[in-house]
């Protein structure tokens, strides 16, 4: 057997070089790893922001274009006050504010440290309001009649077990109309011209959490971080004023109303809500311009959030500095009922 020859392995500097080799090998990958996660996270928050602000704009805007909508007669020519439970306050949701004696389609309010008196009934105090966000309230007759006796086949009509109790406006085209639960409306052949609109009253504010484990947002909602979220209080089926979150992430609004002063269905000029009251001016509104800030769903380690933001109505917001992702979103509609353009 010949022993004289030794065996070649790897010697200790070469093993070293590898491994520092492969240190910097594995290092620059997981640099990698995490720059791309933090560039996916980053683009999945901005995307998600977008959406939620997207959605926000077309709810608002699609509910403020049908705002005095009454199915073809006059806000005037509409009788009748039914018993609407839970009501914001007394006859809100049917005609407006109080001491209405006409029923408007439109009425706001601009932020301040609590919820107006209105809506004392609805929101019910300040832990269910984002201070100095405002709040904008919209009464319509909804844009699809449903007819007075079944039609069959499984199709909607007043007399549905769901619809005894809701709010519809029943329209005789250019003359009368009543408002009146789907129960009272009489069953039969509805007239040439008689329509049974469904009644729409909603009230949009921003409430400081998303899901409320109690009757109020608390500080230990949505998992201890509670999230600013749009809000609605809606009428609903029962005839009944409830709140409902709709898009979480909006954290305020501001609005200005466009009036038309010269009766051409054009705004004049853009006001905010208190001129607009002071100046007995809200069947005059033609417009409204609606300016959101919305904020992403999550905060990020090592984002600067130290942006001041303008909104509507010169409303300035101070930096949060909290990490969160946030973009201004605005939009002007114009109620179709009332404008020409």
């Amino acid at each position: 057997m010949n022993t004289s020859g030794r065996e070649q392995g790897v010697s200790l500097v070469e093993l070293m070089v590898a491994i520092a080799v492969g240190l910097l090998l594995v290092s620059a990958l997981v640099g990698l790893y995490l720059s791309n996660k933090s560039t996916y996270s980053a683009v999945s928050q901005t995307d998600r922001l977008m959406e939620n602000a997207r959605f926000a704009l077309d709810l608002l805007a699609r509910d403020i274009r049908l705002a005095d909508h009454w199915g073809g007669v006059e806000a005037g020519d509409v009788s009748y006050t039914p018993t609407v439970t839970n009501d914001c306050s007394t006859n809100f949701a049917t005609f407006g504010p109080s001491g209405s004696t006409i029923r408007q389609g439109i009425n706001g309010y601009d932020g301040s440290a609590t919820p107006p008196s209105d809506l004392s009934g609805c929101i019910t105090s300040g832990s269910d309001y984002v201070a100095q966000t405002d709040i904008i309230a919209l009464r319509h007759a909804s844009t699809v009649a449903l007819p007075s006796t079944d039609p069959g086949g499984g199709a909607p009509w007043v007399g549905d077990t769901d619809n005894a109790s809701r709010l519809f406006v029943r329209s005789a085209v250019g003359r009368t109309g009543q408002l009146l639960a789907g129960s009272g409306i009489p069953s039969g052949t509805d007239p040439n011209g008689t329509y049974n609109y469904p009644y729409v009253a909603n009230v949009y504010f921003i409430r400081p959490c998303n899901v409320k484990a109690g009757t109020t947002c608390a500080s230990t909602d949505d998992g201890g971080s509670p999230i600013p979220t749009l809000t609605r209080v809606t009428l609903n089926n029962s005839g009944a004023m409830v709140q409902e979150a709709l898009i979480e992430g909006v954290e305020n609004m501001q609005l200005e109303y466009g009036v038309d002063t010269d009766n051409d269905g054009f705004a004049n000029s853009y006001d905010n809500a208190a001129t607009i009251t002071a100046n007995n001016q809200w069947n005059s509104v033609v417009s409204v311009r609606i300016s959101l800030l919305v904020r992403s769903a999550q905060s990020e380690t090592g984002y600067v959030s130290d942006n001041a933001y303008e909104l509507a109505g010169d409303v300035s917001v101070a930096a949060a500095n909290d990490n969160y992702r946030r973009r201004i979103y605005s939009l002007v509609v114009q109620i179709r009922n009332r404008s020409r353009s």
